[in-house]
């Protein structure tokens, strides 16, 4: 997914341990924008599901991907493509919402 600017710069003011932070952004010589987060090291979700057999589990598993998704919204930013593939478990067992 490509961000422009403005994006980058609202996504790297977003301070959550549940939101992927932005390091570093800019433009390279030939016009492209770049932006450099975290490397996150886990399981995605659809695979880290599979490992949880009871239902108890996983609402909690979905209220902890709630709350960065909510602190989002509350600061104005709707992520447009949340899906389980934007979300990874990470080897701590914390849950981040990438993209």
């Amino acid at each position: 997914m490509a961000l422009g600017q403005d994006a980058v710069a609202v996504l790297a003011r977003l301070e959550h341990p549940g939101i992927v932070p932005v390091h570093d952004a800019g433009t390279l010589a030939d016009g492209r924008a770049f932006y450099v987060m975290k490397l996150v090291k886990g399981d995605g979700l659809p695979s880290h599901v599979a490992g949880l057999a009871r239902v108890d589990e996983r609402l909690r598993l979905f209220e902890r991907i709630c709350e960065p998704v909510a602190f989002a919204h509350a600061h104005g930013i709707v992520h447009r493509d949340l899906k389980p593939d934007n979300v990874m478990v990470g080897g701590f067992g914390e849950v981040l919402v990438l993209d």
